[in-house]
């Protein structure tokens, strides 16, 4: 039960994260540098952000990506939450049908992990994974666990860069 509410919390967080991604960029799309009120240009935000709030966690990834050209290379990793997710919320094992084609289910996430370099060693951010076979229960250790925030912060640090890359391509630049 535990398992199950970080992970839904963590995946809640990154659908508001993706919801006010969204918002700014189609706020900036819709009214540029326009401050002045325009119920009109408000009214097409309203209806585009209720539209892509509703949208499958699928389907707004592509809408980023085909409106405003965001694209985050963490994209696979929430999918792979979202699955763990829907194992979890039916018992915790992990089914023997289509989570993927050879039926298991790989978490992917980020770890904080100590690497030699130069002959220091040094913590870096690693990529790791985690596979489960059918049958199997779905249990995450604590560094598990803590892995998957860090993946969701950084999915969250990589979502908010775009945007703001996407604004300032949109604007014109940090100094226009």
């Amino acid at each position: 039960q535990l398992q199950r509410t970080a992970v839904n919390a963590l995946l809640m967080l990154a659908a508001t994260g993706l919801d006010q991604c969204h918002l700014l960029c189609a706020l900036i799309k819709e009214k540029g540098r326009n401050t002045n009120p325009d119920p009109a240009a408000d009214q097409r935000v309203a209806q585009r952000q209720q539209a892509f709030a509703k949208a499958k966690l699928q389907d707004k990834f592509a809408l980023l990506e085909s409106e405003y050209a965001i694209i985050n290379e963490l994209e696979d990793a929430l999918f792979s939450l979202a699955a763990a997710l829907r194992v979890l919320a039916n018992g915790g094992q992990v089914p023997h049908d289509d989570i993927s084609p050879d039926g298991t289910l790989v978490l992917d996430f980020k770890m904080v992990r100590d690497v030699e370099e130069d002959g220091k060693t040094q913590p870096k951010l690693v990529d790791v994974s985690r596979t489960f076979r059918p049958g199997e229960a779905l249990e995450l250790t604590d560094e598990e666990l803590i892995g998957l925030n860090i993946t969701v912060a950084k999915f969250l640090d990589n979502l908010f860069r775009a945007g703001d890359a996407y604004g300032t391509g949109a604007l014109g630049g940090k100094d226009a």
